[in-house]
């Protein structure tokens, strides 16, 4: 089961938190809301993963997409404090090459900030 709650929207950046598993069935379940609460909005972009316990490769496709997205458009998505688990396989597939990883929200506004 897969949580999605939206912690900042405004002008200058969306904080989305996702807690749970992010497997096949997760994603498909917040796919719609998570792209438009992030990707759809065109700014700078943080993901708290820090209750997230389990990511597949959908759930690393859904990130990889809004990513993309965001950066067509010249903002950038931080991950936030990923679980060892998760930031381990994020970084096995090199994915933390793509999206930043902050362990604290300073660091992670700062990243999603940079030019």
């Amino acid at each position: 089961m897969i949580d999605m709650k939206i912690i900042r929207q405004d002008d200058e950046v969306t904080i989305v938190s996702l807690s749970g598993k992010l497997d096949a069935i997760g994603a498909a379940e917040i796919e719609d809301r998570f792209l438009a609460a992030t990707a759809v909005r065109k700014l700078p972009t943080i993901v708290d993963l820090s209750q997230l316990d389990f990511i597949m490769s959908c759930g690393m496709t859904l990130l990889t997409h809004c990513y993309t997205e965001l950066k067509k458009s010249g903002a950038h998505l931080v991950l936030l404090s990923p679980l060892e688990l998760v930031e381990k396989t994020l970084h096995c597939i090199v994915l933390d090459k793509l999206m930043p990883i902050a362990h604290n929200l300073d660091d992670a506004l700062k990243l999603v900030q940079t030019p």
